[in-house]
C-alpha cells in the first residue's frame, strides 16, 4: 500500500500502445493509470503483438511506478541498455544493435506496449 501511495509523487510519464489487436485494447488500462495519478503523455497504436511489454527509462528512479504498472499489466520490464541515440531531432532510440527500434514518446519515464496478452477485465478491478 506505500508503494502505490508514493506513485503520485514520483510524476512518472507513460506512454501507452496498443498492440492488442483490439480497438479499444488500452482503454481500461489507461483509465486506471490516470486513477493511480499516473500522467499519460501519449496513447498510441503499435502493429499486434503477443506479450505486453513495460521498457523502462529512467533506471530504477520511479520503482513505486515500476511496481504499479508491472501490478497492473503484469509484464515482464526491460530496461532499454545499453541505448543509442539514432537522431537528436528524434527520440527514437535502438537496442543492442537490433534492427528494432524503441521510441520513447514524449519524454516518457516508460513505456507499456500492451500485446495481446493484456487481460483488461481483470485490471478494471485494481484501485490506486
Amino acid at each position: 500500500i506505500f508503494l502505490v501511495d508514493a506513485v503520485p509523487t514520483e510524476h512518472a510519464r507513460v506512454a501507452v500502445e496498443n498492440a492488442t489487436g483490439r480497438s479499444t485494447g488500452d482503454n481500461v488500462i489507461v483509465q486506471a493509470l490516470e486513477r493511480g495519478g499516473i500522467t499519460v503523455v501519449s496513447q498510441t497504436t503499435h502493429a499486434k503483438q503477443a506479450q505486453t511489454v513495460i521498457y523502462e527509462f529512467v533506471g530504477g528512479q520511479k520503482p513505486a511506478t515500476l511496481s504499479f504498472l508491472r501490478e497492473l499489466v503484469r509484464a515482464k520490464v526491460t530496461s532499454p541498455s545499453p541505448l543509442v541515440l539514432t537522431s537528436s531531432n528524434a527520440p527514437t532510440l535502438s537496442y543492442n544493435n537490433i534492427n528494432a527500434t524503441i521510441d520513447q514518446p514524449g519524454n516518457s519515464d516508460f513505456l507499456v506496449i500492451l500485446g495481446s496478452d493484456t487481460l483488461t477485465t481483470s485490471v478494471a478491478s485494481i484501485r490506486p
